[in-house]
């Protein structure tokens, strides 16, 4: 029972702490103009880079469509840096 006790208060405290983190993000994001900054421009892939198996990766109906063996995408164009 002790040790239940230990592992919620840091369960609890975990929850707390990563919820004021997405709190502290949310404000910083919408306080700058108030809406979203758009990283893709929903028909290509340019900007962004895919660590391998690209065929994985297609556009249909201006969505991403991931099918295929293991990749990731990266953005790596202007808006911010890509950071």
């Amino acid at each position: 029972m002790k040790d239940l006790k230990k592992n919620f208060g840091l369960f609890l405290t975990l929850v707390l702490l990563f919820g004021a983190g997405c709190e502290n993000e949310e404000q910083t994001a919408t306080e700058d103009n108030n809406e979203w900054i758009s990283i893709w421009d929903g028909e290509t892939f340019e900007n962004w880079r895919a660590s391998e198996n690209t065929e994985s990766f297609q556009i249909e109906d201006g969505k991403i469509v991931v099918d295929g063996p293991r990749s990731h995408l990266f953005y790596e164009g202007p808006v911010e840096d890509a950071d």
